[in-house]
């Protein structure tokens, strides 16, 4: 068994699945409380209700961010998968109310950055984000049959990208 540690989840692979396992960091969300109570209680009371009612990614040291960003990324992808079942995507078979997900095991991609990037930005028609984390790196990918399928879809940036040239990515993108 093999465990890789990401920003939100702690990954542990085993022959023929992977677990996805949501991070929570409640050390860091009471000290990102406290330093929000510390600067500006008016801009605490804000920082208040967004993290009850509002979009968490706005603040880097959001407590919700580091309460629930694994939560939200496992769930994203299970129902990402669940709802369009993409070619492109490593299959998610189950998740427990997002604090653990199950997915398909595939073979890592050993494709170098070098070679990997230009060719998924030319397939793409460039429509991936400058600096995104999915498309940045082929540790994000696996090999099914010499096709290239996506890992970390989590992203709702890349979700539509994935969409679009899902099925071409699949068919046109051999690793042999």
């Amino acid at each position: 068994m093999e465990v890789v540690e990401g920003k939100t989840r702690k990954v542990y692979v085993f022959d023929k699945i992977v677990v996805k396992i949501a991070m929570i960091y409640w050390k860091a969300a009471i000290s990102n409380f406290r330093f929000w109570w510390k600067l500006d209680k008016r801009k605490f009371i804000m920082i208040v209700k967004e993290f009850v009612w509002g979009d968490y990614y706005n603040y880097n040291f959001h407590p919700k961010t580091n309460l629930f960003a694994g939560i939200r990324a496992n769930l994203l992808e299970f129902i990402f998968y669940l709802r369009y079942r993409n070619v492109f995507c490593q299959p998610t078979y189950f998740t427990f109310f997002g604090l653990i997900n199950i997915q398909k095991k595939g073979l890592a991609c050993e494709i170098s950055v070098e070679e990997f990037k230009p060719r998924m930005h030319q397939l793409t028609n460039n429509e991936i984000p400058f600096k995104d984390h999915t498309f940045d790196s082929p540790s994000n990918f696996t090999v099914n049959n010499g096709h290239l399928q996506c890992i970390d879809y989590a992203d709702p940036i890349i979700q539509p990208i994935i969409l679009k040239y899902g099925k071409k990515l699949y068919n046109e993108f051999i690793v042999l």
